[in-house]
């Protein structure tokens, strides 16, 4: 076999003196054309980036992951070394009772009594650690005591972690967004996800909780009422603003909601005439919908139901059989226009005249 290293350069530092082409997975179909050294700096890439888990083929268009094998055989040894301590210190930290030494000697180990002994010697250094808390331990306190004087700064820290972070779908690990894009790797368990995407199905989910109301107050908050009607007033537990649960404003101080609803009649009456006049509700959840433009496919942005705006039945299923439709004597070249949509496209067609 020739020498391949003749025929082309590496397609990612375009030399090809000295350099070792190769299949970089045993599963890859495509021709070697990233060099030894490229895909060793890939992998090295990847261990300071944490994203050790499913470290993919370099090549351009290539999805196909790299087994143990494949890195040892493309990465130098101290690489290697590197990946395999980084693939064990994840690992390990997914056993429950593993807990690191709070001393710097880098040492860790599982601790077989649990919480029933929580006083954790480390075997390396002898330092003793709290495997309830994960803290240097607490002389001259139980972990009770230590939790009821530590937890007026536990709830500070509680507030930043509900605010600031979101828990990783895979492992539950708080994660904090420090700019990039929405495409978020764990660097815990390695999971894949999309920041935004996460946070909106979880807010059109609980959305559709009929006890759920989100804050008046700007803090981004919501929360489920207990109480529901009988208890009206209900206080945000992120700001603390009072809001009212049945008319979803502000809490109308001085008023009951009796009282608020009367002095609000008129204008409530004049919002429901526009309502019923520009809105149509949702057949999924009821919620009014303005439509402002565009097609008549419709999808719900609380409760994600498609629907065709023109006879509110369920998209794509009425296909044709819209009730809203022109005859068909109106109808050009249907057939044309079915083969160049898919059934998921919009149901309204453009209809031309004879």
């Amino acid at each position: 076999m020739s020498d391949i290293s003749d025929m082309f350069n590496c397609i990612i530092c375009y030399e090809s003196k000295d350099c070792d082409f190769r299949n970089i997975t045993s599963t890859c179909s495509h021709q070697a054309v990233v060099c030894e050294k490229c895909v060793n700096e890939h992998i090295k890439s990847r261990i300071n980036e944490k994203q050790i888990f499913n470290i993919p083929c370099p090549t351009s268009g290539c999805n196909k992951i790299m087994e143990r094998h494949d890195i040892k055989n493309f990465s130098s040894k101290e690489v290697f070394e590197n990946y395999d301590e980084l693939i064990f210190k994840i690992s390990i930290q997914r056993i429950p009772e593993f807990r690191w030494c709070k001393a710097p000697c880098g040492a860790g180990q599982i601790h077989i009594g649990k919480g029933d002994t929580p006083v954790m010697i480390c075997e390396s250094c002898g330092v003793e650690s709290c495997y309830n808390h994960d803290v240097i331990w607490h002389m001259d306190q139980t972990c009770k005591e230590y939790y009821m004087n530590n937890k007026k700064s536990d709830s500070i820290t509680n507030n930043y972690i509900s605010r600031e972070t979101k828990g990783c779908p895979g492992c539950s690990i708080p994660i904090v967004k420090n700019g990039g894009c929405d495409h978020i790797s764990c660097a815990k368990c390695g999971h894949q996800f999309c920041w935004f995407y996460d946070e909106l199905i979880f807010k059109i989910s609980i959305q559709r909780i009929p006890e759920f109301r989100w804050c008046k107050a700007p803090c981004g908050a919501g929360q489920i009422h207990i109480g529901k009607g009988d208890t009206p007033v209900m206080i945000c537990e992120s700001c603390g603003v009072e809001s009212c649960y049945n008319h979803d404003v502000i809490w109308h101080m001085d008023q009951t909601c009796k009282e608020y609803y009367m002095n609000n009649k008129k204008s409530d009456s004049i919002t429901n005439n526009y309502i019923s006049r520009e809105t149509k509700g949702c057949p999924g959840c009821s919620i009014p919908i303005v439509k402002n433009g565009g097609c008549d496919h419709i999808s719900c942005a609380k409760c994600g139901h498609q629907f065709c705006w023109l006879c509110l039945r369920q998209h794509p299923f009425h296909k044709i059989t819209c009730l809203h439709r022109p005859t068909i004597g109106k109808l050009r070249k249907w057939t044309r226009w079915v083969s160049r949509f898919s059934i998921l496209s919009c149901s309204r067609t453009t209809y031309l005249d004879e």
